[in-house]
């Protein structure tokens, strides 16, 4: 259903996407399911960061190529419990853990309030490897700071509100 709805935006120059939202795109991107691709320019993210969003954040990256924009707004928790996503994946004999690591090797949280500035770089680095046109990303509400010269790709500025 959430990728029926992805289909019906996927034309929209400017996009939000929430945690809950971000869940469920990640077990369609966990179980295969093909994403549309997106027209999106502006996108905005309102979320937890950790393992349960990565995988759907990574493939809506991966399929908006005119992506000039990302403002990220934090969250210390999103509504659907962990525990409810680990039990979906079980009942097909999928093994939760083995699902949710991550492609990259990169040791996401399982908790949202175990977010720390070592995840937050990662997330960075994600988005960076994913996206080709972007030009500015926003960290909204977060009280991590980052190095001022973290990554090295100078086309890309990284603004923290």
């Amino acid at each position: 259903m959430a990728l029926k709805m992805l289909e019906k935006v996927k034309n929209v120059e400017k996009l939000t996407l929430g945690g809950n939202f971000l869940h469920y795109l990640s077990l369609a991107e966990i179980r295969g399911v093909p994403f549309p691709m997106l027209k999106v320019k502006y996108l905005t993210l309102d979320t937890a960061i950790f393992r349960y969003v990565i995988p759907g954040l990574e493939r809506v990256l991966q399929n908006s190529p005119d992506l000039k924009k990302l403002p990220v707004s934090a969250r210390n928790y999103n509504t659907i419990p962990e525990k409810h996503l680990d039990d979906y994946l079980k009942r097909p004999g999928l093994d939760p853990d083995q699902c949710w690591r991550s492609k990259d090797g990169v040791d996401w949280n399982n908790s949202s309030w175990d977010v720390n500035s070592k995840h937050m770089v990662s997330l960075v680095e994600l988005v960076l490897e994913n996206t080709k046109s972007l030009d500015k990303i926003i960290l909204l509400k977060f009280k991590y700071l980052f190095p001022p010269l973290f990554h090295t790709n100078n086309n890309v500025s990284i603004v923290q509100g």
